[in-house]
């Protein structure tokens, strides 16, 4: 057990674990160029098995960062380059875990309070006795991984399931002519700074949430 340990504690592990993750860098570079950014997040970059061999690189470096005694070596260059993988990993480890992306939409000349998240999530929602139960889970929808998801919500009466067995990359929803169909219109455009499209029946009227 102490030889284990010392294995993983030792420069040589260390580089091996350099490699590891040089490897998963390069495989989720062409992940994302072939499938988008979420999907080499989903195979990678979430992934826990990249989350565990950055936590050891952590430890790794750390160990041998402390080894070194700086003050006493005068080793000063070894020990500030240990440090800088150091902060690099905590630096990633912020923006990975309280961190979020997004993105804003702003005119000219114009402001706002509101921001569009970056990450996905499905939610549920329901009424019961003018009472809103809200139930949501961030997911990660890839079409290399698979997409299998159990949203729960609960309520004072019942309890709802929501299961997600397939996920359709790209998908597209169209009309089909028929004789006997309703008379449709389809409309497409930009409103609140988001493209929307949206289609009306015959004799239907739908809000479109313009801010005013």
């Amino acid at each position: 057990m102490r030889n284990f340990l010392n294995f993983i504690l030792s420069t040589k592990f260390a580089g091996i674990l350099l490699l590891l993750i040089a490897f998963a860098s390069g495989l989720a570079t062409f992940i994302e160029n072939d499938f988008g950014a979420v999907a080499a997040k989903a195979a990678v970059y979430n992934a826990r098995w990249f989350e565990f061999i950055i936590l050891l690189t952590f430890i790794n470096i750390a160990w041998n960062t402390y080894k070194i005694h700086p003050i006493k070596t005068k080793r000063y260059t070894v020990f500030a380059f240990h440090l800088s993988f150091l902060i690099i990993i905590l630096g990633a480890g912020v923006t990975r875990y309280i961190g979020f992306e997004g993105m804003m939409s702003i005119r000219e000349g114009q402001s706002s309070n509101t921001i569009l998240s970056g990450e996905t999530y499905v939610q549920i929602q329901t009424i019961e006795d003018q009472n809103t139960f809200l139930a949501e889970k961030q997911v990660l929808f890839s079409p290399i991984k698979s997409s299998k998801e159990t949203i729960q919500l609960k309520t004072e009466q019942e309890k709802y399931t929501l299961k997600v067995f397939e996920y359709v990359p790209n998908a597209q929803e169209y009309f089909m002519e028929a004789e006997e169909g309703p008379k449709m219109l389809e409309l497409s455009g930009t409103i609140n700074g988001r493209f929307t499209r949206f289609s009306l029946s015959e004799n239907e009227t739908k809000s479109l949430g313009l801010d005013q």
